[in-house]
């Protein structure tokens, strides 16, 4: 299954606890030479955070988000911890989910960003057949965010 860049930011937020790594193909690969060449150095996004830096220019600081907008047609691989979570076969080819775990999205996450997409594009959402599993998952979900959220609002 493919995966967009809209997909790996929502890793990205919703895992800040964990380290990321991105890989970038070479300008070889992206002008006509070798569509496999990478670069020699990984671009880290350490634990809590969303600023990158590179592993040979670590005073160099640049949002996640920026990286993944305007450079994510250069993006060989995504890694999480130390686990590839999605990569491209080759330059110009299409990013594959290799993890679908990484990619996993509670129903409480689901519903809560449809309803937000929703409202932005001024639609409203139906949940149908609203079923015992479904209610159960939502509250679940909102219990696990509110604990996170209360633990963040007192670390600081």
């Amino acid at each position: 299954m493919f995966v967009n860049k809209n997909d790996v930011l929502r890793v990205l937020m919703e895992n800040k606890s964990k380290k990321f790594s991105i890989r970038f193909y070479s300008a070889e690969a992206e002008h006509g030479g070798d569509p496999q060449a990478l670069v020699t150095y990984e671009t880290i996004i350490p634990k809590g955070s969303m600023l990158a830096t590179y592993t040979h220019l670590p005073e160099m600081k640049i949002s996640a988000e920026k990286i993944l907008q305007s450079e994510w047609n250069s993006i060989a691989y995504v890694k999480m911890e130390d686990e590839v979570i999605c990569k491209r076969s080759h330059y110009g080819a299409q990013m594959r989910r290799i993890s679908a775990e990484a990619f996993k999205q509670s129903l409480y996450k689901q519903t809560v960003e449809n309803d937000l997409l929703a409202q932005a594009r001024g639609r409203e959402i139906i949940i149908s057949d609203e079923t015992e599993e479904l209610a159960g998952s939502l509250m679940q979900g909102f219990r696990q965010y509110r604990k996170a959220y209360l633990s963040e609002k007192e670390n600081s």
